[in-house]
């Protein structure tokens, strides 16, 4: 437990290092504007300095029009036009790398709405140069050391049977299909009614904690069948922690694999990725040492699902209701968190870091669960005791002593 409680504590001081690093950033311009709820009809100018004609640059535009039309216009110091979007109703956006601009100068940002109402953003960053992308490659190598981490630390810790970490991940693709028929639940009854009768932003924020609590619920449930399905894993703490390990790490190595070859695929089709390594790029402006944090971020996950399983196990095996709720809680908390700081990142901070924000709060949580499972949930046989049949008897014998003294 010591190396997991210092993993997250490195976790931590790295994203704090990094927020610190990042103040400030690559932004040459961010503006937004909420429109409503008169409509509105206007033409507003913002103005764009660039010190350095020969950099590349990125605008991504955001606008959410309940009615209403509007546009954007990017103009340069000599009046001629070098970027136009039409917005419509609903959602209008784009992320385009600008053209080479040429000069140094003062450029227009030129916000035109028409009976608007609604709510918009544009940002403007300098993107690295593309030799600069290339640490990227390291995203997908350092997930897979990751989850092979976690499978190999808790094998080696708790000797656990390798059967278990392969059936927590077979939970974890488990949940991953029920997730999906709960998001489609959601989808065909209230997304719509939500979408028209909420902000933007703030309909992003109700469907991330959705989405995250059937996440949760989705992952509790596989986590009991698969108990249910076998009962040693229920029997002891290392068989239930390695479920858990399982399930995270096998995430973590299929993303890693996902990502190395996407990465492989994006910068070897060159100019037919152009889309993509503009994404790329405008992210790796706006977050310093992106390859760290999908796995900083997986790191605070695994340490979480093994905890939750452990819970959610202890509580199947003891017939106690309680472990079940917390574990239920804890991992409904951590998927809601993520999609909540996700969409942080979309409207408000941009660093990608941010993200931490919704994982390390409840991996601070699950390093002292998991130390407590440890030292109470022993996987002893004494008194010839099955392991959970010994942790019940030791643990009916301290509620008994606890009742004497009360009657005293």
């Amino acid at each position: 437990m010591r190396v997991i409680s210092r993993l997250c504590v490195a976790v931590a001081g790295v994203s704090l290092a990094v927020w610190a690093h990042a103040a400030g950033g690559p932004l040459r311009l961010e503006s937004a504007g909420s429109l409503g709820p008169v409509p509105v009809t206007e033409s507003t100018t913002y103005p764009l300095t660039i010190d350095e004609a020969e950099a590349n640059y990125a605008l991504e535009v955001r606008a959410v029009l309940k009615a209403g039309s509007g546009g954007i216009k990017l103009i340069s110091p000599d009046g001629s036009e070098l970027y136009q979007r039409p917005w419509g109703t609903r959602l209008s956006e784009d992320l385009v790398q600008l053209p080479q601009l040429g000069e140094a100068g003062e450029y227009q940002v030129l916000i035109e709405t028409e009976n608007a109402v609604g709510e918009w953003r544009v940002r403007v960053v300098e993107l690295p140069p593309v030799a600069r992308l290339k640490s990227v490659y390291w995203s997908g190598p350092l997930l897979i050391v990751v989850g092979l981490g976690f499978l190999l630390g808790w094998r080696w810790k708790a000797n656990a049977p390798w059967r278990w970490f392969a059936v927590g991940a077979l939970v974890r693709v488990a949940a991953f299909l029920l997730t999906v028929i709960g998001a489609l639940a959601f989808h065909l009854t209230l997304r719509d009614s939500l979408e028209d009768s909420l902000p933007y932003v703030s309909f992003l924020a109700v469907e991330s904690v959705v989405n995250g609590v059937a996440s949760g619920v989705a992952m509790l449930a596989a986590i009991l069948l698969a108990g249910f399905a076998f009962s040693p894993l229920r029997a002891t703490c290392s068989n239930a922690v390695a479920l858990g390990a399982g399930a995270g790490a096998g995430e973590a190595l299929l993303s890693g694999v996902v990502t190395t070859l996407g990465t492989s695929i994006v910068f070897g089709t060159g100019p037919k990725s152009g889309k993509w390594l503009v994404r790329l790029a405008y992210d790796s402006a706006l977050t310093p040492l992106l390859p760290l944090v999908e796995p900083s971020k997986f790191t605070c996950v695994i340490v979480c699902l093994m905890a939750a399983s452990g819970l959610a196990l202890l509580a199947l095996g003891s017939r106690r209701f309680a472990p079940a709720f917390w574990s239920g809680l804890l991992l409904a908390g951590l998927y809601a968190g993520i999609g909540l700081t996700r969409v942080w990142s979309l409207d408000g901070a941009a660093s990608k870091w941010w993200i931490l924000c919704g994982a390390l709060p409840f991996a601070a949580i699950s390093v002292p669960i998991l130390s407590w499972m440890s030292r109470t949930w022993r996987d002893s046989m004494a008194a010839g005791d099955a392991p959970m049949e010994e942790y019940l008897r030791l643990f009916d014998e301290e509620e008994a002593a606890v009742a004497d003294v009360t009657d005293d």
